[in-house]
């Protein structure tokens, strides 16, 4: 089995730890004129205390897909998995379902999606990059249609005002995200399934002459997104005051396929690590951060920030295929 955590794996956490450092620095320097040092210091403070809850859901669905593309599959469809996420809240919101129902219908929604989409795979035979393009779409009309059937009165976005509904994603989302992040980061070091995605996306051909059932591993990786996805989701939904499926979650598999690949982890499958793409993720909060304060144009800033992604893995990229050819040569 290939090693869990190579050479440009490694380097490319040490990039993004030194460059979420500067990032840091970078914030404080947009923050410092205008303002003592005092006050400087305690906006950056605000800043931090709220990074937790904002990109927690992005950083959870990153783990989950992170897991998927291990076994050289990926999931475009998240995006509109949150979606029905989103009208399966508001389905139990409007019928005054508790709280607790309504988040486990979350969690039920992510993961059973999540599973289809591993199961169709299997079952159809067809490449999980054409499944899930389907599901882009497919799963976003399914959540327009479960708000506009189950959700009397539904006229385009659902606000929800009272605070229990919010809890998660308002109180709770640092906590559940770091436990969220440790538990994934002791599997990936402590038990075999890790290691089989991994290998599964390395080498399809040598898990089968070990006898692996390859189908049930992609499932396996797919159910585990599922799970991650729904926590995301819980996250994502609860720290919304307006539920509006029709919007919900657009783009939100650009920006979460950006920072797994960011993280270190191989587009076709084979290598990474979860830590790598904890760290992707918050390279890109935190860059996104620091264009806000630097830039006044969101077009502006959405170029520099599809720059900075391009220039960190291209980067690496011309380390890595310089290290191959070094090892050709021996």
């Amino acid at each position: 089995m290939r090693l869990r955590m190579t050479a440009p794996v490694l380097r490319r956490m040490a990039w993004l730890v030194a460059g979420n450092m500067a990032l840091l620095a970078g914030i404080f320097a947009c923050l410092l004129p205008g303002d003592t040092l005092a006050g400087a210091v305690s906006r950056l403070g605000t800043v931090l205390r709220d990074t937790p809850r904002n990109m927690a859901p992005e950083m959870l669905a990153a783990i989950g897909l992170t897991a998927i593309i291990w076994t050289g599959a990926i999931d475009l469809s998240i995006g509109s998995v949150l979606a029905v996420c989103g009208a399966v809240f508001a389905m139990g919101y409007s019928h005054q379902a508790h709280p607790v129902l309504c988040f486990a219908g979350c969690l039920l929604a992510a993961g059973g999606l999540l599973a289809t989409n591993g199961l169709l795979v299997r079952w159809l035979g067809i490449p999980a990059l054409i499944v899930t393009l389907a599901g882009l779409a497919a799963y976003r009309g399914f959540a327009l249609v479960l708000v506009n059937v189950g959700v009397p009165g539904f006229d385009g976005n659902l606000t929800v005002p009272e605070e229990i509904y919010r809890v998660p994603g308002r109180d709770w989302a640092g906590g559940i995200l770091l436990a969220a992040v440790g538990a994934a980061i002791v599997f990936e070091l402590t038990c075999r399934r890790p290691r089989l995605w991994l290998a599964h996306g390395s080498s399809a051909a040598a898990c089968r002459l070990h006898g692996l059932d390859l189908p049930r591993l992609a499932i396996s990786a797919f159910l585990f997104g599922g799970l991650y996805l729904g926590l995301g989701g819980i996250l994502y939904v609860s720290n919304q005051q307006t539920i509006d499926p029709a919007r919900m979650g657009l783009g939100f598999e650009l920006s979460v396929i950006a920072a797994v690949v960011l993280g270190g982890t191989n587009i076709f499958g084979g290598e990474g690590s979860f830590m790598g793409t904890v760290l992707g993720v918050l390279f890109l909060y935190l860059a996104r951060q620091a264009l806000i304060y630097a830039l006044d144009d969101v077009h502006a800033r959405q170029a520099f920030e599809g720059a900075l992604i391009l220039a960190v893995i291209g980067f690496d990229c011309v380390l890595h295929r310089g290290e191959h050819r070094m090892e050709e040569l021996k």
